[in-house]
């Protein structure tokens, strides 16, 4: 098995278990996750947090990120390595306040045992 075949077992069993991907309905393989502070979402995009607030009792969910700092997940979406490309350009045009987190899966360097 290769570690892009591990990875697609991964998602499909794990995080995203039978999502498919964003942009084409075929099997998600890679995991895109978006974080951004909550208030600069509150700031630039009041209606959408308010939303995100009452369907969640009032505050907003944060996550404490690696470097301690308070975030709030916007997007978990799974992409399939077809759209993977396309995918990649469009988080990195994304605003500058905001963190996207890839997982690509098991480094393709190392052996993986399934």
């Amino acid at each position: 098995m290769t570690p892009e075949e591990a990875q697609a077992i991964h998602i499909q069993e794990g995080p995203l278990m039978g999502r498919k991907c964003l942009s084409c309905s075929n099997k998600a393989s890679v995991r895109f996750r978006i974080f951004v502070p909550p208030d600069e979402f509150f700031r630039r995009s009041p209606n959408a947090a308010a939303k995100m607030a009452a369907d969640n009792g009032g505050g907003l969910p944060t996550v404490r990120m690696r470097d301690g700092q308070r975030m709030t997940l916007v997007s978990d979406n799974g992409f399939c390595s077809h759209c993977l490309k396309d995918a990649e350009i469009a988080a990195a045009r994304g605003p500058s306040w905001a963190v996207v987190e890839i997982d690509r899966g098991p480094n393709p360097q190392r052996s993986v045992q399934i």
